[in-house]
């Protein structure tokens, strides 16, 4: 690499210095795909809340669902879900800059966020006669 190259490019520089065994950078581009693919699956994941959490509201009886507060109950917990299912793509992030690429790192996470969401899902449909506002 020439001289002149390096001094115009401070990546260039950068990873002509980098030592061959680093991981390659994490830049904003892989930032985004990552971003990105978990907004496909943000529909997935809570189409199978919906499939896991009605049911059991649906058994509770029709006067949880006859109930206003029900609702209020279920659009705060969408909510919290969906703001809590941003740390989904941020620990992804972290674990491919260390250098834990691999398609299984993202089913991990969606699997080990979906299974204590749904369970709070159903604790707050069972609970919802007893209690007022999100669990």
């Amino acid at each position: 690499m020439s001289p002149v190259a390096t001094e115009l490019d401070p990546a260039a520089s950068a990873a002509a210095i980098a030592p061959p065994d680093q991981p390659a950078a994490f830049d904003r581009a892989d930032a985004k795909a990552i971003f990105l693919g978990w907004e496909r699956l943000r529909i997935a994941f809570n189409l199978v809340l919906a499939a896991v959490c009605s049911p059991v509201a649906l058994l509770s009886g029709p006067e949880t669902y006859a109930a206003p507060a029900f609702w209020g109950n279920c659009f705060a917990g969408v909510l919290l879900v969906n703001v809590a299912y941003f740390a989904g793509p941020l620990a992804e992030c972290v674990l491919d800059r260390l250098g834990l690429r691999h398609r299984s790192v993202r089913w991990a996470l969606v699997l080990g966020g979906l299974l204590p969401t749904a369970a709070y899902g159903v604790a707050a449909v069972v609970a919802f006669p007893n209690q007022i506002g999100p669990l």
